[in-house]
């Protein structure tokens, strides 16, 4: 897998952060435990239980999580140098070092990359945003 884009995807898939293990945790846990009896009267398995019930109750946190994960990963500087080889292959944060580095007196070069290196993570927290202030107003477990 080495140089190739894999390196950097396959470890996003894999949990890699105890932080999204514990949102989630939190998550399950404050389900309203008759919902899921409930559920379970009317004739669904756990699986159902937990697909049909439990996964849109908290869709928020997947949303958070899914969020989370693209910023932390899009912003990762260390991973590429260490398995990507091929300088046509690196991501931006490297991009934008090796371009710092080039040449330390063009600013203006420098500030252009950085704020196309920033429109994406702010286009997901927009969209992310959009999408909690809607559910905050439907939906209230209390």
């Amino acid at each position: 897998l080495m140089d190739t884009p894999l390196a950097l995807i396959l470890p996003a898939f894999m949990g890699t952060s105890a932080l999204f293990t514990l949102m989630f945790t939190w998550a399950f846990r404050r389900l309203p435990e008759g919902l899921l009896d409930a559920a379970a009267l009317d004739g669904a398995d756990a699986l159902r239980v937990w697909w049909s019930v439990a996964m849109p109750v908290v869709g928020p946190t997947i949303l958070a999580v899914t969020a989370l994960c693209f910023i932390s990963y899009w912003g990762d500087y260390i991973d590429p140098l260490l398995y990507l080889k091929t300088p046509a292959r690196y991501t931006l944060p490297v991009g934008l070092s090796i371009l710092q580095q080039a040449d330390r007196t063009r600013w203006s070069i420098v500030m252009a990359g950085a704020a196309l290196y920033a429109l994406p993570p702010l286009a997901v927290f927009l969209a992310a945003q959009r999408f909690f202030l809607s559910s905050r107003r439907t939906l209230w477990l209390g």
